[in-house]
């Protein structure tokens, strides 16, 4: 199985009345997450499923990367992606889909993404920074720690 993580373009500071959970997507994150769909549709990594947090400007980062890349349905939204995020519950999560999906994108936050992904690659000291619509690209059979390729690992500034 492929899997992609991607952290969430950049978002509105949270203004006095309205909560984290709302902050939408600037014009530059709307930019960010069709440049990432746009990468995935050139690289001929179109997913078959995106799943993503259920905060606003991670919803949103998830619905450009599904219309640049040209993917099938919806992002489903996943109350694991948010700031809780377990690496086991998410290995568990991929590892209960079916056969047939064999590219997933998820769609989520700091700082559990970079932890996510250097638990993925068993760092015990060190730790990867993942910055805003970053995308890191991993591929692992069967969903499990053991095993891991890291594939690429794209900066936002790459993109745009």
């Amino acid at each position: 199985m492929e899997v992609i993580l991607v952290r969430h373009g950049k978002a509105h500071e949270v203004t006095p009345g309205e909560k984290d959970h709302d902050r939408s997507l600037t014009d530059k994150g709307w930019k960010q997450s069709r440049a990432v769909g746009k990468l995935l549709k050139k690289m001929d990594l179109i997913p078959d499923l995106v799943f993503t947090s259920p905060r606003v400007r991670a919803l949103e980062t998830a619905e450009g990367v599904v219309t640049a890349s040209g993917a099938e349905g919806e992002p489903v939204v996943q109350d694991w992606l948010d700031f809780d995020l377990r690496p086991a519950n998410v290995m568990a999560e991929l590892g209960a889909l079916p056969d047939e999906i064999t590219r997933v994108v998820l769609v989520g936050h700091e700082p559990t993404f970079s932890g996510m992904v250097s638990w993925l690659l068993g760092a015990e000291t060190g730790y990867c920074e993942v910055k805003k619509a970053a995308l890191v690209h991993f591929s692992m059979a069967p969903p499990t720690r053991h095993g891991v390729v890291l594939k690429m690992l794209v900066p936002p500034k790459v993109l745009i």
